[in-house]
């Protein structure tokens, strides 16, 4: 029932799709923990750009190299890329699983400080995966700030074991992220994870990580800040579900419909 999160807190090569993947592929390469989970930053091919037209035919070969990945080390692999569909782009998490089963979660929160939903369409669905016997939600980056979009209903039937955030969150508001973070453990009673990237992108926004990973009592089992790493951390259910019995916070929670 233990779950390894292995977190790739990276420099992202701006708008270099091929020189990111390949960073992708060395650092796994020389990476020698066995994981279950690989999480990647927010648009993790490209950096967060306004430019989304330049990766309009790129998404075929991020899958490949993802599908390739995941066969290989025989794990679930997430993270977010531009995609192109029916005329619209999308800031969109794919989760891809050892058997080739793809699942995928658009960003509903958009950007709009630096007109994000100018070039991009807000998702409408949440996304739950199943793995490996836990129930994971994946969100993107300013999702992060609006907590009833995340809200864990584990007390109508629709919970979830574990939050995991992506993103391009710049150094200038980076203790909003790492409160928000524990915020979010601590309210919805699961493992909350953000992936974050560091390095200075094309707009010369700097990016400073804090990539983390916190229990459901808010406490920290894994932080790096400013360098480039692979986080490697295991998640225990049973400590989750002995929690959640003892301090069944959750029952008391307002049950709403978000439309």
């Amino acid at each position: 029932m233990d779950l390894k999160i292995a977190i790739y807190q990276m420099d992202i090569v701006w708008h270099e799709p091929d020189k990111n993947l390949e960073k992708i592929e060395n650092a796994l390469s020389k990476h020698q923990k066995e994981f279950d989970i690989f999480v990647l930053p927010e648009m993790f091919t490209s950096g967060f750009t306004k430019e989304n037209y330049l990766f309009k035919d790129n998404i075929e070969k991020t899958l490949n190299h993802l599908k390739c990945w995941s066969k290989k080390f025989n794990a679930l692999f997430m993270g977010s890329v531009i995609c192109f569909e029916n005329g619209f782009y999308f800031n969109r998490l794919y989760a891809v699983y050892p058997d080739g089963q793809i699942f995928y979660y658009d960003k509903r929160h958009l950007f709009t400080i630096a007109k994000e939903h100018d070039y991009y369409q807000p998702g409408e669905n949440k996304t739950i995966l199943e793995y490996k016997y836990w129930r994971i939600l994946p969100l993107i980056c300013f999702d992060l700030r609006f907590p009833v979009w995340s809200r864990n209903l584990l007390n109508f039937g629709n919970g979830y074991d574990i939050s995991i955030y992506v993103a391009n969150w710049p150094k200038t508001r980076i203790e909003h992220w790492n409160a928000l973070l524990k915020a979010r453990a601590i309210e919805n009673q699961c493992y909350t994870i953000g992936v974050n990237r560091i390095g200075i992108d094309g707009y010369n926004i700097e990016y400073n990580g804090c990539s983390a990973i916190y229990d459901f009592e808010g406490k920290t089992m894994s932080f790096n800040e400013g360098t480039e790493c692979i986080i490697t951390t295991t998640l225990k259910k049973q400590s989750l579900d002995y929690y959640r019995n003892n301090f069944p916070a959750y029952q008391s929670a307002d049950n709403f419909i978000i439309k």
